[in-house]
């Protein structure tokens, strides 16, 4: 109602940015409201979709929650119900509690689920075949050698690029 009392609304001069500016400044403490309500997940999805990114499929709690209470809406992709409750989710959390946030959900990826136990299975399998074939095992001893050999020349090499010197001679 306050926006159609507006002078310039009641004129038409006002244009379609100065009345979304108008709406969300007069909805921001029900915006306030509803965030602080939200949990850290709900934060971080309206966050991410106002950013306009995709939302992510593994988050389908929070996103049927979102759903429900009627903050995003399918038509017939995923977004937030309104552009001036996007605007408000944009610029309601600083850029730190974003990252914070962000690195929670990096810490939380299917790789890092994974890492470990794949990693446990390729040690198995390379004990395995260097316990079974002794020809594997001579080959990966012989590798593993040369390798050691070559790693002090390779930091030497690394570091006088960095440094811009001349390699000296081993035999100086």
């Amino acid at each position: 109602a306050r926006v159609r009392e507006h002078p310039r609304f009641v004129d038409g001069s006002m244009t379609t940015t100065e009345l979304r500016a108008y709406i969300l400044e007069l909805a921001t403490p029900h915006y306030s409201r509803l965030w602080s309500n939200l949990t850290d997940d709900e934060r971080f999805v309206v966050k991410k979709l106002s950013d306009r990114w995709l939302a992510n499929p593994r988050a389908v709690p929070t996103l049927v929650s979102l759903l429900r209470a009627g903050l995003l809406v399918r038509d017939p992709h995923l977004h937030i119900a309104n552009r001036t409750f996007a605007a408000f989710a944009h610029d309601a959390e600083p850029r730190s509690v974003v990252r914070r946030w962000e690195q929670g959900a990096a810490r939380a990826g299917t790789w890092n689920g994974l890492r470990n136990p794949l990693l446990a299975l390729l040690l198995l399998l390379t004990g395995f075949v260097l316990y079974t074939s002794h020809q594997a095992f001579d080959a990966a001893a012989g590798a593993l050698a040369a390798l050691m050999t070559g790693v002090p020349a390779l930091v030497r090499l690394a570091t006088s690029l960095r440094s811009g010197r001349k390699l000296s001679s081993p035999l100086d």
